[in-house]
C-alpha cells in the first residue's frame, strides 16, 4: 500500500477522531463552592447517584454514516473492508483501521516469518518454535537422490511417518519392514518425507491456533471482570456505612484500579501495587491493621465517629431541659425548619 495512505490511516487513530462514543464527556464547569463540596469523599447530605463512565449525552453516529465512511476509506485504499463485515459502531471502525495498519506492517514478511511472529505473540516459546521450524527445514531439504542412496535414511523417514500417524513403535517397525520387503521403500520414503513436512507444519499451526484460543478466552474473561469491576465502582454508592461518595470519587477509584503506572518483571501494575512493591513492610502493616480493625473490611464502626458541634450540643441540652419554654424553630424560605434539617441529618443522632 502507498506509504502516504498508510500514514493517513495511522493519523486517523492517533488524532483520536474515532474514539468510542461511550467515552465520558467532561463535566460542566462548577462554582468554587460546588467544586469544594464535590472534592470531599464523605458527604452528609444525600448525593446524586453515581453515573457509569460510559454514559454520554452525545449522540453516536448512525450505522449508515459509519458504513458510508468505512466504504469511502476502502475506496481510497486506506482500509481493507471485508464485504461480510458490518460497521455498527465507532469501535468497529477503529478496529478496522487498526487491523489494516497491522496487516500493512507485516506485508513485507514471508509466510514463515508471519507465522513466527504470530507464534511469539501467542506465547509459544521462541526456542520451541525455532526447533520445530528447524525440523521442518531439515526434512524439506532432503534430496530424492539422498533417499535413493541411503537405506537408513529411507527406513527412518518411513518409520517416523507411521509414528506421526499414531502407530506404536512395534507396528511402525513392522510396516516399515513390509515396505522394504515389497520393494516400495524408495517410493514410500519420498512420500514419507513430504508427509513429515506437512505434519510438522500442521502441528505448529495447530499449536498456534490453540494458543490463540486460550489468549482470546483470557481476553474475554478479563473484559468480563473489568466490566464487573466498573459496575461495582459506579453502582455501589456506599462502601463505609454513613459515608457516600460522588462520581468524581468513583472516577478516581476506578482510575486507581485500572491505570498502569509501571511494569514489574514485564507485568503492568497500578499505583497501589507499585506502592506495595516499593514499601512492602509499611504497606502490609497498614493494610492488615485496617483489615483487623474492621473485622475483614466488614465492620467500619470503629472508624466512623460522629462529631457534634457545640451549637448542636447546646441545642440538645435545651431540648432536654424541661424547665425552659420550647420555641418553634425558625424556618428557611423553603419551609423546612432548622429542626427538620437536624433531624434529617444522619450524623446528628
Amino acid at each position: 500500500m502507498d506509504d502516504n495512505l498508510d500514514l493517513d490511516m495511522k493519523s486517523l487513530v492517533e488524532d483520536g477522531d474515532f474514539k468510542p462514543s461511550e467515552t465520558p464527556s467532561d463535566p460542566p464547569a462548577e462554582t468554587s463552592t460546588e467544586a469544594a463540596a464535590e472534592e470531599s469523599v464523605a458527604t452528609v447530605a444525600p448525593t446524586e447517584s453515581t453515573q457509569h463512565p460510559e454514559e454520554s449525552s452525545k449522540e453516536a453516529p448512525s450505522n449508515a454514516a459509519l458504513s458510508a465512511f468505512a466504504n469511502l476509506l476502502a475506496d481510497e485504499g486506506v482500509v481493507s473492508l471485508d464485504e461480510n463485515k458490518n460497521i455498527e459502531s465507532t469501535n468497529d471502525l477503529v478496529d478496522l483501521i487498526q487491523k489494516t495498519i497491522k496487516e500493512n506492517e507485516l506485508a513485507h514478511l514471508s509466510d514463515d516469518q508471519k507465522q513466527a511472529l504470530k507464534a511469539f505473540e501467542n506465547g509459544i516459546p521462541v526456542e520451541e518454535f525455532l526447533k520445530s521450524q528447524s525440523t521442518v527445514q531439515t526434512i524439506a531439504n532432503i534430496k530424492n537422490e539422498q533417499i535413493e542412496s541411503d537405506p537408513k535414511l529411507r527406513r527412518s523417514l518411513i518409520k517416523d511417518s507411521y509414528l506421526a500417524k499414531g502407530f506404536s513403535e512395534d507396528k511402525a517397525d513392522r510396516l516399515t519392514q513390509d515396505s522394504f520387503d515389497l520393494g516400495r521403500d524408495v517410493e514410500d520414503a519420498v512420500e514419507a518425507k513430504d508427509d513429515q513436512v506437512k505434519f510438522q507444519k500442521q502441528r505448529i499451526a495447530n499449536e498456534i491456533a490453540d494458543q490463540e484460543k486460550q489468549q482470546e478466552a483470557a481476553k474475554k474473561q478479563q473484559e468480563a471482570e473489568l466490566k464487573k469491576l466498573k459496575d461495582k465502582v459506579y453502582k455501589e454508592e456506599e462502601i463505609i456505612p454513613g459515608i457516600s461518595f460522588n462520581k468524581k470519587t468513583a472516577d478516581k477509584v476506578y482510575e486507581s484500579m485500572t491505570k498502569v503506572v509501571s511494569e514489574v518483571q514485564g507485568q503492568p501494575v497500578n499505583q497501589m501495587m507499585k506502592d506495595r512493591i516499593d514499601n512492602p513492610v509499611e504497606f502490609e502493616h497498614r493494610l492488615h491493621y485496617v483489615y483487623t480493625l474492621t473485622k475483614g473490611f466488614k465492620d467500619f464502626s470503629k472508624l466512623v465517629k460522629t462529631s457534634k458541634s457545640k451549637a448542636v450540643s447546646e441545642f440538645e441540652a435545651k431540648l432536654n431541659n424541661g424547665g425552659e419554654t420550647y420555641q418553634a424553630p425558625l424556618s428557611f424560605n423553603s419551609g423546612t425548619s432548622i429542626l427538620d434539617k437536624i433531624m434529617e441529618n444522619p450524623n446528628i443522632k
